[in-house]
């Protein structure tokens, strides 16, 4: 029976495999076995056919193991990176930190000191010229009253500076941008400054014609003028000059502010624009300053999606530059579009 049913197997598989030689062959071959030929083969067969299952099973469960190995190191790389992002946040965080703590180090140092030094001039010439005005001479009230001046102007510039920063530091930057003719704000700015020019016989001048329409904020760039320039004077000496110049570079407006002054050293700088380490030196004619005018002008350039470059050479003089487009741009500037703008 057993040879019987394995033969009627074997023929269908060969009549479904279409091939009547190897039929005929496979079949004269098998007729001949035994009965325990035939139990031995189909044993084998068996065998096979479970070995064959059992190599399936292992390798679904092995693909299976895998896949699941798989989706393990997925999780795993991911929460290495998710740890990462936050390792890099934490230490972002914590050099802002370091960074506002040294601004706020500074803010106090300014406030201490340099708010102190005009006020304490003022103080003593007034109580100077309170007791002994009687007896002073004209031309000793004249210079009394000339270093009250200068002590009240310095004082002045000094709580401007630190107000817009304050603002800038609290309420952030307050950038509406307009388009406007340069021309007037920049004649103004001379009007205002040439009077501290001409006590030190420095010649200030601009080429800004007339309809220099830019797309920025005026009051800004006022103010970044009104600190280049003042800067520029302070640090000139007798005789020299202060320019204001523009000038049209691939489509957008190039601003220089140039003075023939002391000029600056590579290490002076390098410590330029920076709150925690603002320095300040005195000018050709012992004027005082902070280091904060310049920290502002930086600030209030850069809201306007380009750069406060700096050009120094001791003996030589002083050039900072930047640039404002001549239309109106996005009010929403990116750090990386603002790093590809060229001045």
């Amino acid at each position: 029976m057993i040879r019987y049913l394995s033969l009627l197997w074997l023929d269908k598989i060969l009549i479904d495999l279409g091939t009547s030689t190897l039929q005929e062959a496979v079949l004269a071959a098998v007729e001949g076995l035994s009965l325990t030929h035939w139990v031995t083969l189909l044993l084998i067969a068996s065998m096979g056919l479970f070995g064959y299952q059992v190599v399936v099973h292992w390798t679904a469960s092995l693909r299976s193991s895998t896949d699941a190995l798989k989706k393990l190191n997925s999780q795993l790389t991911e929460e290495i990176q998710e740890r990462r992002r936050i390792e890099a946040q934490l230490q972002e965080k914590t050099a802002q930190l370091e960074g506002a703590n040294k601004s706020k180090d500074r803010f106090l140092s300014i406030i201490s000191h340099d708010l102190r030094s005009p006020m304490s001039s003022i103080l003593g010439v007034a109580q100077t010229l309170s007791k002994d005005f009687d007896d002073l001479d004209r031309e000793l009230l004249r210079e009394f009253l000339h270093l009250l001046n200068n002590s009240a102007e310095h004082l002045y510039e000094l709580l401007e500076n630190l107000l817009a920063w304050a603002r800038l530091q609290t309420d952030g930057p307050q950038y509406k941008p307009e388009q406007f003719d340069l021309e007037p704000l920049a004649q103004n700015l001379i009007e205002l400054l040439n009077h501290n020019a001409s006590s030190k016989n420095i010649h200030l001048h601009t080429n800004v014609a007339p309809e220099t329409r830019v797309w920025a904020d005026p009051n800004m760039i006022r103010s970044v003028l009104l600190n280049l320039l003042s800067n520029a004077i302070k640090f000139t000496q007798p005789g020299g000059a202060v320019v204001l110049t523009v000038q049209f570079i691939g489509g957008r407006l190039g601003i220089e502010v140039r003075d023939t002054g002391v000029g600056m050293t590579e290490t002076q700088l390098s410590r330029l624009f920076r709150i925690d380490t603002a320095f300040s030196t005195q000018g050709t004619a012992d004027e005082n300053g902070s280091g904060l005018g310049l920290i502002l002008c930086k600030e209030m350039v850069d809201q306007h999606g380009t750069h406060l470059q700096v050009a120094s050479q001791p003996g030589v003089g002083t050039m900072f530059s930047f640039s404002l487009p001549v239309n109106a741009v996005p009010s929403v500037w990116s750090k990386d579009r603002m790093n590809s703008v060229a001045v």
